[in-house]
């Protein structure tokens, strides 16, 4: 088996993703990789969060507050620990956007990204909106030190 490595790269894009239930590692694998990242002087995060995640200065819709207050009950754990993971990058020093998404499912309707700074714009995004986002926030600098919700 190869071995991997981020050195000579410019830019780190984090999709880790955990089974539900299973123990959080959102904020151990983030404090890794910022870690990595400070010692090869990589300075570009780009990450993904759920759309569930709230952030001072949100003004969610009632129905995307409410969304919000479910998983905080149902994933109390996680949600704890993705705010654990926000907390590491603000105090990171690292140029960071971390991307909140709605639910993932693969549509054919329009594959134009709504974007917003302060609420959730839609429902469900599809695997290739997510990555078109992140590919065009490698040279973007509208985001940094953001947290935007994306939708289809």
């Amino acid at each position: 088996m190869g071995s991997c490595s981020i050195n000579g790269c410019d830019v780190v894009i984090k999709t880790f993703g955990q089974p539900n239930r299973a123990k959080p590692l959102y904020s151990e694998t983030t404090t890794l990789i910022v870690n990595t990242m400070k010692e090869l002087e990589i300075k570009r995060y780009i990450g993904v969060t759920g759309g569930f995640l709230d952030i001072k200065g949100d003004k969610k819709t009632f129905f995307n507050k409410l969304g919000a207050i479910a998983f905080r009950i149902l994933y109390s754990e996680m949600i704890l620990d993705k705010k654990k993971e926000l907390q590491i990058l603000e105090e990171s020093k690292l140029d960071w956007t971390l991307v909140r998404l709605p639910f993932v499912k693969e549509h054919k309707e329009s594959k134009k990204i709504k974007v917003n700074s302060l609420d959730m714009p839609g429902f469900k995004i599809s695997a290739e909106g997510i990555a078109q986002f992140l590919i065009e926030q490698v040279s973007c600098s509208n985001y940094i030190y953001k947290a935007p919700f994306i939708s289809n």
